[in-house]
C-alpha cells in the first residue's frame, strides 16, 4: 500500500507537534495515502516517521520539496528513506 517512508528531524528548538501538523497538512494535500508512524526522540532530536503513498501527478521528489518548504526552518532533515 505504501511506497516510501518519509522521515522529518525536527529542528533543536522547534514544537515537534508544529512540525507534523505542518507536514500532516502537506501530506493531506498531496499524498495519495499517509500513515504516522512513530516519533522516536534520538540524540535530543525528535524524527517524525511516515509511511507514504504518493500521487502518480506528483512525485515523491515534490513532494519532498513542497513539505521541505511547508516546515523550513522548523526541521533539520526531511527525507525518504
Amino acid at each position: 500500500k505504501f511506497d516510501s517512508v518519509l522521515r522529518v528531524t525536527v529542528a533543536e528548538g522547534a514544537s515537534a507537534e508544529t512540525v507534523r501538523a505542518l507536514v500532516e497538512k502537506a501530506l493531506n494535500q498531496d499524498a495519495k495515502a499517509w500513515r504516522f508512524e512513530e516519533a522516536p526522540a534520538g540524540d535530543g532530536r525528535t524524527s517524525l516517521k511516515y509511511q507514504v503513498r504518493c500521487r502518480k501527478s506528483i512525485p515523491r521528489p515534490i513532494l519532498l520539496e513542497t513539505i521541505r518548504r511547508t516546515v523550513l526552518a522548523q526541521a533539520k532533515e526531511v527525507v525518504f528513506e
